[in-house]
């Protein structure tokens, strides 16, 4: 603030951001979560949760826990006492959460990377700054593709059983034997969750859905500030926030995202006042609305729990 003017001057920039930008950012970040309750369903199954209550679901996982102090335990915790009354067990809802943010933090990474290199690309003035960052990011696509493979054979859960096992307390440590009929055991009902690979794509077009739509919120946002820049200067501020926000002790980065989004904006001709302004605005629409809507969520989703929960 102090570099856009002081206080009076990012004051000055949030009074005159355009209200239809502002209105369609809006619009874009509750799709964002429409689309997010829908991928909730699919893992969960049509048949336990309903439109409205993936939606609900989605809002305090992705809402409402990350600002907490223990941030997302509280809405891990929250949402997963709600699937035990929908009557999942709590293996199945480990494994849902569990392929959620793998499928989250992989199409985050792989459409992270590849617009890195665009920008790279496309902004050559820039490349002496960014090739440090382009080559980690062919290296990130490298090590998703090796993954990927892993992923897909049981015999690499077996043997990452194994090893993990072995550095176990001697008393609660199991045979090898036990471990890999265990991990294989736990390939098998992830592959259940996942489903066909029609499935699987479907579940990938909606994560990457729901990214897109909230960087659009950014872009929105940046737009409503007088800012002309183009989506993928959006997608890495997002991206550079997303890092940033991985700070500990510090729910949902606050503080560090509004200055990571401008400082990334800014190297492409954004001034800070702007970028400020739009990254404030962003944070409302993107952060402290849906924490209060998954706050709400909390109670609304007793409203469908089964007759006899409690």
């Amino acid at each position: 603030m102090t570099v856009a003017g002081g206080l009076s001057g990012t004051v000055g920039e949030l009074r005159h951001l355009e209200v239809p930008w502002l209105a369609a950012a809006f619009v874009v970040e509750v799709a964002s979560y429409v689309v997010l309750g829908a991928k909730f369903r699919r893992l969960i199954g049509s048949g336990i949760l309903g439109p409205v209550e993936s939606v609900e679901l989605g809002l305090v996982l992705s809402g409402f826990g990350p600002l907490t102090p223990a941030s997302p335990a509280e809405g891990l915790a929250l949402a997963a006492s709600h699937l035990r009354r929908r009557g999942l067990t709590g293996r199945r809802i480990t494994i849902v959460f569990a392929l959620s943010e793998w499928f989250s933090t992989r199409v985050f990474l792989t459409v992270s990377s590849i617009n890195l290199l665009l920008v790279a690309a496309i902004e050559r003035h820039s490349f002496g700054d960014l090739w440090p960052f382009a080559v980690a990011a062919v290296v990130v696509l490298v090590l998703l593709g090796l993954t990927a493979r892993m992923a897909a054979t049981p015999s690499a859960y077996e043997r990452v059983s194994a090893i993990v096992g072995a550095f176990g307390r001697r008393s609660r440590r199991r045979s090898a034997a036990e471990r890999r009929a265990a991990a294989a055991a736990w390939f098998r009902e992830a592959t259940e969750v996942v489903g066909s690979r029609r499935h699987r794509v479907s579940l990938v077009v909606l994560t990457a859905s729901a990214l897109l739509a909230d960087v659009a919120c950014l872009w929105f946002a940046l737009r409503s500030a007088h800012s002309d820049v183009g989506f993928d200067v959006a997608l890495l501020a997002v991206t550079v926030a997303a890092a940033s926000a991985f700070v500990p002790l510090v729910p949902g980065g606050l503080g560090i995202v509004e200055v990571a989004i401008p400082a990334v904006t800014h190297h492409f001709g954004v001034p800070y006042s702007q970028g400020i302004a739009a990254a404030l605005a962003y944070r409302a629409l993107g952060t402290f609305i849906p924490a209060a809507a998954g706050a709400i969520s909390i109670y609304a989703l007793r409203a469908h729990a089964g007759p006899g929960a409690t």
